[in-house]
């Protein structure tokens, strides 16, 4: 029984394996939980009662990262919030990939990654199959597949270098650009 484990009355919503193993659970009103030995239990580093949970992850350097109705908060291993900035959307679906970045499905605004301390987001525009992001996952070649509303996306390899004057461009407004044979580029500021 859910009383058995330390979980009467509570609504699962979320479940999570970590890195290192760990069971975490998220809830629709009861808040974070964590599996010691048998039994559930609350996690202390915050209070999300009242809040319906709808991803966690863990990041390479043991951040938890956790989604809720009202936001996303990150905490270090000393459950001490981190200061991420503010997520381009709302987070219904955390992962985090084999290269370090993770990824947020958002329902309404695509697929956000976060990386080296940078949000990118990815739309319909750029050739998502819906905004509305349900599902994620990495598959061994290091594919990442957005399940979405309206269909499947595989994303190949995701690189977004921004170069700017910083980076040695005449200026930063580039009219236009042409590959070369040589694999580079032409750049025309």
């Amino acid at each position: 029984s859910w009383e058995s484990i330390g979980l009467d009355g509570v609504d699962a919503f979320s479940l999570y394996e970590d890195p290192k193993g760990k069971l975490w659970l998220g809830t629709a009103e009861k808040g974070l939980f964590y599996l010691e030995g048998e039994r559930w239990k609350p996690w202390e580093g915050r209070d999300f009662s009242g809040h319906m949970i709808h991803a966690i992850t863990m990041d390479r350097d043991g951040n938890l990262w956790v989604s809720y109705a009202d936001g996303l908060e990150v905490f270090d291993s000393e459950s001490r919030p981190v200061d991420i900035g503010t997520s381009p959307g709302q987070p219904q679906v955390l992962f985090s990939d084999s290269k370090g970045a993770i990824w947020m499905g958002t329902y309404g605004a695509g697929v956000v990654r976060y990386f080296d301390g940078r949000f990118e987001t990815l739309t319909h525009t750029e050739g998502l199959a819906s905004n509305q992001v349900i599902s994620l996952a990495e598959s061994p070649d290091g594919s990442i597949w957005v399940g979405t509303a309206d269909g499947l996306t595989q994303i190949l390899d995701v690189k977004f270098p921004t170069y700017s004057i910083r980076d040695g461009l005449v200026a930063d407004g580039v009219l236009w650009t042409a590959p070369d044979i040589q694999n580079g580029v032409w750049i025309g500021t």
